[in-house]
């Protein structure tokens, strides 16, 4: 396996409507790759208990509550997000400082 770092000079430079990335930019990509598609093939790890369905059913009517009455899903589901390149998705991912 390759070793690799994330830490990188990365300054992108508008040229009129494009935004160059590769410029000036002295990240790892191949190492970066890699690590990406370890944690891919990582995975989430798994619940070691039983799932209790009637809570679970609960904690889920939580998280979908809306944000302004305690929900999570405004922050923490996924929705489609911008456009960034052809046929690439992304999910929208708010930043915000919540305090916590």
């Amino acid at each position: 396996m390759m070793a690799a770092t994330l830490f990188a000079t990365f300054e992108p430079k508008r040229q009129g409507a494009i935004i160059s990335f590769l410029d000036n930019n002295s990240t790892n990509f191949d190492g970066l790759s890699e690590l990406e598609n370890l944690v891919k093939r990582i995975g989430p790890p798994k619940w070691p208990w039983t799932i209790d369905a009637a809570l679970a059913a609960r904690g889920n009517a939580i998280f979908e509550r809306d944000s302004a009455e305690g929900g999570c899903g405004g922050c923490h589901g996924i929705e489609d997000g911008e456009q960034r390149f052809p046929f690439v998705k992304t999910w929208r991912t708010p930043v915000e400082n919540v305090g916590t």
